[in-house]
């Protein structure tokens, strides 16, 4: 027998060969993401699509110094009242709420300038027409105390006890609306009445 040649190298078994992915698996993975895609497409349409966003402006309504409620002193005295059988004496103070532009400016108060020195249009003037519900008050204190006086004697009793005086506040107010009126623009001149003091005490005894 032959001697077999040293240099001759043992056979190695040959590798496999790689293998890709079949085509069926891709062309079943495509036609899957085909259909998801048109499923998406269509669930938008059906819902309208994303909302447009846009901005909504917020707009800041210049503030107006003439529109700032303020008070004005009506008057501080006491009235008799009979309604209960028996005279009551009450010490009442009354006040009203007005807009600056309708109240004017108070007494004393210094004017305000302007750049050059002038006159500077403030909230309380601006718009005022005529006499400032300061001015008529004092024009007119008679006619209002006369008025007031008649509401505080003819009143029932209760309405003196009254946690707010509700009756007797909204009955001055009413008196008072018709003798200030109303401004130019059709808004009444006297907003509120407060009756902050109305302490009474029989005056017979």
């Amino acid at each position: 027998m032959a001697a077999e040649s040293p240099s001759a190298a043992p056979a190695t078994p040959a590798e496999p060969a790689k293998k890709g992915l079949p085509i069926k698996t891709i062309g079943a993975v495509a036609v899957m993401l085909l259909v998801e895609a048109v499923a998406i497409i269509a669930a938008v349409k059906m819902f309208g699509g994303p909302s447009e966003v846009k901005g909504v402006g917020l707009e800041h309504a210049e503030h107006n110094e003439g529109d700032t409620l303020v008070e004005v002193p009506v008057l501080h005295e006491k009235f008799t009242n009979a309604s209960s059988g028996r005279v009551w004496m009450w010490d009442t103070e009354v006040i009203i709420k007005a807009k600056k532009k309708h109240a004017g400016e108070e007494p004393g108060s210094a004017p305000k300038k302007g750049g050059h020195g002038e006159d500077a249009k403030s909230g309380a003037g601006e718009h005022a027409v005529g006499p400032s519900l300061r001015e008529e008050l004092q024009a007119r204190m008679a006619e209002v105390r006369t008025g007031i006086g008649a509401i505080m004697s003819s009143a029932q009793h209760a309405y003196y006890t009254e946690p707010g005086r509700e009756t007797l506040s909204r009955q001055i107010l009413e008196y008072l609306r018709k003798v200030f009126g109303q401004d130019a623009e059709g808004n009444e001149r006297v907003q509120e009445v407060l009756i902050p003091k109305c302490l009474g005490f029989p005056a017979d005894y």
